[in-house]
């Protein structure tokens, strides 16, 4: 549980930044996008463990790890700056 929240903190946080937003910004199609990064990012936090898994068949597991986090909080980082433009 505590490894889960350790994952997936900055996602929540994501999430929570759209919520807040939810109530000023009207149903545009920069708001969606905003909404599908922030679901992606939390999505990459949750099942990291496994992407990793899946894509060390590819890639190392170093890089595989760095990947995914990297992703992770690229995805975030854009749904933030579109919830603040929307």
């Amino acid at each position: 549980m505590l490894q889960t929240l350790k994952n997936t903190w900055f996602a929540l946080l994501c999430c929570i930044w759209g919520i807040v937003h939810l109530g000023n910004a009207s149903l545009s199609p920069l708001f969606l996008s905003a909404c599908a990064l922030c679901l992606i990012s939390l999505f990459l936090s949750i099942f990291q463990r496994k992407i990793e898994e899946g894509i060390t068949q590819k890639y190392s597991e170093n890089y595989a790890q760095q990947k995914i986090g990297l992703w992770k909080y690229l995805f975030g980082s854009l749904s933030i700056m579109l919830f603040y433009l929307a």
